[in-house]
């Protein structure tokens, strides 16, 4: 496991031990006064300062370390940082959102992409929502609903632009199947479950345990399965309960909280269209309107309208059913 050091004392510093303790190997220094020699220093590849003020002399560091300047100005380290590899996130978790945002920020800076390094108008122009999303969920503007993603990783690239746009409405916690887990021809689902919890904001709901505990917030306001494959639908239709999504669903239906289901499945027309049916003629199911998507070549096959799920969402939660619930076709 990867060694990190965080250096400092604080919330901030305490908050990213919560978040990144599963994935690093974590040592906590805490400095309040400039220092010229911390024992097995260099033993860190990562270092995180959270000290707002000059304590670190750059003599300290190696060139082969990565360092993230979490701290507010005047920042952490004294002297010519030119030699090192520091990225200056200065004071970015005060600057956009609380300090239990770090989880998002961290996890994204250090293990896939460099946005942070940016400045706030760079974040902004290139319109990532994270900020905007983050700020509104955690000053409890908005209501929550669940997203739970299932195995049909095939439309995965068509739910990241839809998700953005649901953050704008909701809170939105994601819950994952384990099918939906699992990397496959269509690319490495890690990327996309990293960029999914950069959007929501929220940590992946992954098990039936997590995605039981859903039925104790009281701010959640509907599940959405989207999409939702023939195997999910068969197991909802029957009340099988064995998966993250299944269980999400049922913990929320109990409370009297719609369920909205957007279909991607092989055998809609066939061998599942009777589960369809149970769901269609069931209390407090939604269905976001759905096609045929390839009539020639995949004629049992449909998939519904990623472009309506906000208004079907907005429609469910008024208790009416959006129309046409079947179209005509849905081409590529």
């Amino acid at each position: 496991m990867l060694k990190l050091l965080i250096i400092g004392n604080g919330k901030l510093c305490e908050q990213l031990k919560k978040v990144l303790g599963d994935s690093y190997e974590i040592t906590v220094h805490s400095i309040s006064k400039p220092t010229k020699k911390y024992e097995n220093f260099f033993e860190f590849p990562i270092v995180i300062n959270t000290v707002p003020k000059q304590v670190l002399p750059v003599e300290m560091f190696s060139k082969e370390q990565e360092i993230y300047e979490l701290a507010s100005k005047p920042y952490g380290l004294i002297g010519d940082t030119s030699g090192l590899k520091y990225h200056i996130c200065g004071g970015l978790p005060g600057k956009f959102f609380p300090a239990e945002a770090t989880k998002l920020v961290m996890d994204f800076k250090i293990k896939h992409y460099d946005y942070f390094s940016k400045d706030e108008e760079f974040v902004r122009e290139n319109n990532y929502l994270t900020a905007m999303a983050m700020q509104k969920i955690l000053s409890k503007e908005l209501p929550t609903v669940v997203l739970c993603v299932t195995g049909s990783s095939c439309c995965l690239t068509k739910l990241l632009p839809v998700v953005r746009e649901m953050v704008k409405e909701w809170n939105v916690i994601p819950v994952l199947s384990p099918a939906a887990q699992q990397t496959n021809r269509f690319g490495d689902v890690t990327k996309f479950m990293v960029e999914l919890r950069e959007i929501c904001g929220n940590n992946i709901v992954t098990n039936i345990a997590g995605a039981e505990v859903l039925a104790t917030n009281k701010k959640i306001v509907c599940s959405v399965v989207l999409p939702a494959t023939g195997n999910t639908i068969a197991k909802l239709a029957n009340a099988v309960t064995d998966t993250s999504v299944t269980m999400a669903v049922k913990a929320l239906l109990r409370n009297g909280k719609p369920c909205i289901v957007g279909i991607s499945s092989n055998d809609a027309l066939s061998g599942n269209a009777a589960n369809i049916g149970l769901l269609l003629n069931r209390k407090n199911y939604y269905f976001i309107p759905y096609g045929q998507d390839d009539p020639v070549n995949k004629p049992f096959s449909m998939i519904c309208d990623f472009s309506r799920v906000v208004e079907t969402i907005k429609s469910a939660l008024n208790g009416r059913q959006v129309q046409p619930i079947v179209l005509c076709s849905l081409h590529g």
